[in-house]
């Protein structure tokens, strides 16, 4: 019996409906579907809930997961029951305390402050592996998990990396200290947007840096990669930005920092992200000169399109679960054939404006602006499917992106799947590092870790 097989018939034998179900464990319906039918596996965290509604045997459903040992559990599986009463009886460790011994990738990553694993996934191109994760979503999680479940998400402590040592770390991931090729991140970025409250270190989000700045400290990778928005460069941050700096050349690393475009790394979309990089051992990482130009120009590629984005896309992606829309009105949809192409809220007649918009006084350029075909997109944010919150208008259809399309100008790679419903998933697309972009800061960082390497073996041999 598969695990998928036990819940279902657990489930249906005392009675309760798989809506009633996810109702109170209060999960999306579609996400309790697919681990029914097998096509997902939940955490140990979501597991454990599971059994405990359900009053079924934990033990037994860890076993059924595949969360031992690959070689117990294929023991296990023949007869998860008796292998129970097995292992109660004999002392042996727990199914929470045994672990697989992990192999040792050439370039191990420790991921913080994940997401849905946009800068994991180019660093994958880069040639880097992702050996824990840390994301204090649980629906983001079982993003990770169903996609790469090797990155080894965190659900203990919650996900929480405030609450998580660098000792714990090290240990799950299998790594010593200095180790790890990278420790990489971008704590969240609301406290310093220019579209948010800007509250900065007020907020409580905008000190999780300090937990950046400590897990680097006490692991002391090679390198690592801080993320965030533009914003924090403004002067209100300064300190912040300060502390960055200090801190890492307090512990040992010399540091860049640069404003990047999104479009100049082959992403199909102007976004501009601020990313801070060190290495330690005295050699300072350099950027990856860009490889895109807006007109192709000193030998560069030309921007990429949203019309070379969309025609990549595979017709199949916009038939899976994670492909979500806004069901429009009558009336938005009459308003949004109104916008021309580059065109925004401006184009509508009077009687068709929201009286908010009428006066124009708080609304910007890309508001219900409507995208260019041959153009990058403007930046996709987490609500990139309401044509209301930016030009997020549909190049030639009258209707907001789907989320499939807003992967697509993140740069996404078309087989990566999403969990959750639409306001989750916009949150994992529009909050992701793109992966194209995240690819060519890896690059950079595995150049400057080869010197890096070279000169301490030197060292070494001394």
């Amino acid at each position: 019996m598969t695990l998928a097989q036990a819940i279902r018939s657990r489930r249906e034998r005392v009675n309760v409906s798989i809506k009633k179900l996810a109702a109170e464990l209060d999960i999306d319906y579609t996400h309790l579907s697919k681990i029914e039918n097998d096509h997902i596996r939940p955490s140990r965290e979501l597991l454990a809930r599971l059994a405990a509604s359900l009053e079924a045997d934990l033990d037994e459903w860890l076993i059924l997961a595949g969360f031992l040992p690959a070689d117990v559990a294929r023991i296990a599986s023949s007869n998860p029951s008796a292998f129970v009463k097995y292992l109660r009886k004999s002392k042996l460790p727990s199914t929470e305390s045994r672990s697989d011994k992990k192999r040792k990738p050439k370039l191990p990553v420790i991921s913080l402050f994940t997401g849905a694993g946009g800068m994991d996934l180019g660093l994958e191109e880069a040639g880097f592996e992702t050996v824990i994760s840390i994301e204090f979503n649980p629906v983001f999680r079982e993003t990770i998990r169903l996609n790469r479940p090797s990155w080894d998400p965190v659900d203990e402590f919650n996900g929480d990396v405030t609450k998580i040592s660098s000792d714990y770390i090290l240990k799950r991931s299998g790594l010593r200290k200095g180790e790890a090729a990278l420790v990489v991140g971008g704590a969240p970025c609301q406290p310093f947007s220019n579209l948010g409250m800007k509250k900065g270190t007020k907020d409580a989000r905008g000190n999780l840096f300090r937990d950046f700045i400590r897990i680097v400290r006490d692991t002391h990778p090679c390198g690592f990669i801080f993320e965030n928005v533009e914003g924090l460069t403004q002067q209100k941050h300064q300190a912040v930005t300060e502390t960055l700096n200090d801190a890492f050349k307090d512990i040992g690393y010399s540091v860049q920092s640069k404003i990047l475009v999104a479009a100049d790394y082959g992403v199909p979309q102007k976004r501009r992200r601020l990313f801070v990089i060190g290495c330690r051992s005295g050699v300072t990482p350099e950027f990856m000169e860009s490889t895109h130009s807006p007109n192709g120009d000193s030998g560069k590629k030309k921007w990429i399109s949203v019309r070379q984005a969309f025609a990549a896309i595979p017709k199949s992606r916009f038939k899976g679960s994670d492909c979500y829309s806004m069901n429009h009105s009558d009336e938005m949809v009459k308003r949004i054939s109104y916008v021309s192409p580059g065109g925004n809220y401006k184009d509508l007649p009077v009687e068709l404006l929201p009286n908010c918009w009428k006066s124009g006084k708080y609304q910007g350029q890309d508001t219900f602006g409507r995208l260019r075909w041959d153009h990058p997109s403007v930046t996709i944010r987490t609500c990139a499917y309401n044509p209301t919150k930016g030009r997020y208008i549909h190049p030639r259809e009258n209707r907001g992106l789907n989320t499939i399309e807003m992967a697509a100008l993140q740069s996404f790679p078309h087989d990566y799947q999403f969990v959750g419903a639409m306001k989750s998933i916009g949150e994992q697309i529009g909050n992701a590092v793109p992966p194209l972009l995240a690819r060519a800061v890896g690059l950079s960082m595995r150049k400057a870790i080869a010197v890096l390497r070279r000169k301490e073996a030197r060292i070494k041999k001394k």
